[in-house]
């Protein structure tokens, strides 16, 4: 009976979670086309407000011509009920009655006057037979440089598009209004009950303030009865259960109070120089200790003698998880060195040893402003590791809080350092839970999903594999510049907490597939090729856009076939998605999506096998997120396209320039409050419905929802995004500690050699001419130099070039340029 009434819960939970899914659908396809309705009635009363023939009647003050006007402008707003001119003057006038306008109408006009910009859509006369939508448009002088007058502009509310109340038998949707705290329901024409309680699924009709709301249709998918039947059952097993369990555990105490008892008596018969009694545990975790510690006791206490005393040693033991990034890591012989630590009394005279390590066993240069990086085994060894993991952990604790994640990427190295790491962390008295293999987004999620939390990913990102690192998030925010550094401070100064925390493992794959799968919603099934580099996004990037529908095919998704010899994919680069773009055109796909080592980068192939620069993919995730929240910040570093700022206006939000790196994008994201932050090297940051981390899954699945929604192939959809003339990222590698004295001589002289030239010093140099601009900057990823050049066309691309050439010729002459 149990059993039956399971497997109808699981099933009406699946039916539940079914018509959410096509409810939020078909809301999303309504909004979509209100959208598209709204945005062309916006194009419409721009044109007027440029109207020079409009503007001078206004000028002229000829009310009776714009009165006879009005009707030949309300013909030209398909089903319009009426346009209403009022000059500026009359618009910014106290309200008073006006037989055309409410005063909800008049407050509108107003606000389009004062703020010079086309308001939002509203309902006026809300729940009344003369109820209608509501926008105006300020109108300017010939000059542009003035409003001069407004336009009013009525609508039914059939212009909006239908909803017809009840979707089949599994929901129904209604427009509401947002009325300071509440909400209005909108009619449309269409009177009937409002469905009772909360809803499913809300979402915003972006330009407007109405919202809509959907209900789920099937409430009584499961019977009172059957559910009291359910419950019986239930409480029944779980009674079981529960005496089973308490009876397993309580036999398992006394089981191990037992074996630790055998084992200190071992300890007693060594200190007191008897024989080691022959004494076995019943419970394997003892009994394993026990293995241990015998031949050592007979090897270290065989000589003890009467009147001298006992010996005292404390011996710390990590149970064994079979996770490797779990296990202690101690050997027999630091644990006989542990017994064999007889101290003498301290004296008074002797100074305390010190705790800090040797700054040159510390190298400073793996200490990067987004990450710790070094060479696996040299630079960056498992002793080190451990250490970072104990400063990292004292500050974890420094901030209130004692759990972490720790996830690893698929490196020779990569298990030894996870488990340095959290050998480290333990040591400072965190709890760890170890992820074992897992991409970075998934660490990310797993320091985020359930509030925020601390994690450590052991990866070196795209870099070849004899490299290995650390990104570190505190608080659900990354470690950036000074922070990273600060943890140098710590284990140099010995500044580390002490415990003794545990360590548990947790696959979070499929809680995090699920997490993306309610929130994106493919209208269509896209052929996708996914190129993983036989790297950790093999784990999770097949599995999930399958779980999307999307029809995957795999290349490079062998996680187990190692990165040893294998293709390093940096998504910024054309040449590195060439395998993957052959690919996409031989089997007719709609999209090629590629994957850095640890996932937190995306590489596009369009339907023709074209290239798509991340900053182009940036901006048709900025355009989405704009047309649902207008006037929110997007955030892109020094190395984008200029073309960014010019379109992020243009639909009507504030670009905001800010320094390259994935943690610095993060912390302005969250200072600026801002929805969506991007740059172009493949980092994709969504907050407007995501937890604002860079996650190439999230980002290909996004881009696949927006595809889905057009028919067009996706090399059409993605050309009518704008496009210079512009390079990759190149690279000049120097010597460590080079790039910052290169830097520092360009910056002193670049307003002598780059005359005329926009000069902005927010991350590196990047000077703006007429018909493009350069950058030139210090590396992050690699010790050396970066630039990027963008122009109209390739003339103006070699001239902006050769600007450069001349500015690095006389600050670095040695320097060999890839340009």
């Amino acid at each position: 009976m149990t059993a039956v009434a399971l497997t109808s819960l699981i099933a009406g939970v699946q039916y539940a979670r079914l018509d959410r899914q096509r409810l939020a659908a078909w809301a999303d396809g309504v909004v979509q086309q209100a959208a598209a309705r709204l945005t062309d009635l916006r194009a419409t009363l721009l044109q007027w407000g440029q109207d020079t023939g409009l503007a001078e009647l206004f000028v002229a003050g000829e009310s009776d011509e714009l009165m006879r006007e009005a009707e030949a402008w309300r013909r030209s707003v398909p089903g319009a009920l009426a346009v209403h001119f009022r000059s500026f003057a009359q618009a910014v006038a106290p309200a008073d009655e006006d037989p055309d306008l409410s005063f909800a109408g008049l407050d509108l006009v107003r606000l389009a006057a004062q703020s010079g910009r086309v308001t939002i859509l509203e309902v006026h006369r809300v729940a009344r037979a003369d109820s209608h939508l509501a926008i105006a448009a300020p109108i300017a002088d010939p000059a542009g440089d003035q409003v001069v007058g407004v336009a009013y502009v009525a609508l039914p509310l059939t212009w909006l598009p239908e909803i017809d109340g009840k979707i089949g038998d599994f929901g129904s949707l209604r427009y509401k209004q947002r009325a300071g705290d509440d909400l209005v329901t909108i009619d449309h024409g269409r009177p009937g009950e409002v469905p009772q309680g909360q809803p499913d699924y809300v979402t915003p009709v972006p330009g407007s303030r109405l919202v809509i709301m959907a209900w789920r249709g099937r409430a009584d998918w499961l019977a009172p009865a059957f559910l009291a039947q359910l419950a019986e059952g239930y409480v029944a097993v779980l009674a079981i259960a529960g005496i089973v369990l308490v009876w397993s555990v309580r036999r398992r105490q006394r089981l191990l109070v037992d074996d630790l008892a055998g084992i200190l008596a071992l300890i007693e018969d060594a200190a007191e120089g008897r024989a080691l009694r022959d004494a076995h545990c019943r419970l394997a975790e003892p009994e394993g200790l026990r293995a241990r510690v015998r031949p050592l006791l007979e090897r270290l206490f065989a000589p003890v003698r009467a009147g001298e005393g006992g010996v005292a040693a404390t011996v710390h033991a990590s149970a064994a998880t079979g996770n490797e990034d779990c296990q202690s890591g101690e050997k027999d012989e630091e644990l006989a060195a542990e017994l064999e630590a007889v101290p003498e009394e301290p004296r008074d005279d002797e100074p305390a040893p010190a705790d800090g390590v040797p700054a040159t066993e510390v190298p400073a240069e793996i200490f990067r402003a987004n990450h710790i990086r070094g060479l696996a085994d040299e630079t960056l060894t498992e002793g080190l590791a451990r250490d970072i993991g104990r400063a990292i952990g004292s500050e974890i604790l420094a901030r209130g809080a004692c759990r972490v994640y720790v996830g690893r990427d698929n490196r020779a190295s990569a298990p030894a350092l996870a488990g340095a790491v959290t050998d480290g962390l333990r040591a400072a008295g965190c709890d760890v839970t170890a992820l074992g293999l897992a991409p970075t987004p998934l660490l990310y999620f797993a320091s985020r999903f359930q509030g925020e939390t601390a994690g450590v990913m052991v990866t070196a990102g795209h870099h070849p594999p004899k490299y290995n690192g650390m990104k570190v998030v505190i608080d659900g925010e990354p470690l950036v510049d000074g922070q990273i550094m600060a943890l140098r401070e710590r284990i140099l100064k010995g500044d580390f907490t002490t415990g003794e925390g545990a360590c548990v493992e947790r696959d979070l794959v499929e809680v995090y597939c699920e997490h993306v799968e309610r929130d994106v919603t493919p209208a269509r099934v896209l052929k996708v090729v996914l190129d993983c580099g036989n790297a950790t996004a093999s784990v999770i990037a097949p599995v999930l856009y399958r779980r999307l529908g999307c029809q995957v095919v795999e290349l490079g998704c062998d996680q187990s076939a190692g990165l040893a010899g294998g293709r390093m994919i940096d998504p910024a680069q054309p040449d590195c998605l060439l395998k993957i773009a052959e690919r996409v055109v031989a089997e007719g796909a709609d999209l090629g999506l590629a994957f850095d080592t640890d996932a937190d980068r995306l590489g596009v192939v369009d339907s023709a096998g074209g290239f798509i620069a991340s900053d182009r993919l940036l901006l048709l995730f900025a355009i989405d997120v704009l047309s649902r929240y207008p006037g929110t910040d997007v955030i892109y570093d020094v190395a984008c396209s200029r073309l960014l700022a010019r379109e992020i206006l243009r639909h009507g939000g504030r670009p905001v320039m800010w320094c390259s790196g994935h943690a610095r994008l993060k912390a302005k994201l969250r200072e600026r409050d801002a929805l969506i932050a991007g740059d172009a090297d493949g980092h994709m940051i969504f907050a407007d419905r995501w937890f604002g981390f860079d996650d190439a899954f999230y980002a290909g699945a996004r881009l696949i929802e927006l595809l889905a929604q057009d028919p067009r192939p996706s090399a059409e959809v993605l050309a009518g995004l704008p496009a210079g003339c512009a390079t990759p990222k190149l690279y000049v590698p120097l010597p460590n500690g080079d790039a910052a004295a290169v830097m520092a001589a360009v910056q002193s002289i670049a307003d002598q050699v780059l005359v005329g030239a926009d000069l902005k010093t927010l991350d590196g140099l990047r000077a703006e001419f007429d018909r493009g601009w350069g950058l030139v900057r210090a590396a992050g990823t690699r010790p050396g130099l970066a630039l990027r050049f963008e122009a109209d066309d390739e003339e103006a691309l070699s001239a902006v070039q050769e600007q450069f050439r001349r500015l690095l010729g006389q600050a670095a002459p040695s320097v060999h340029l890839p340009f």
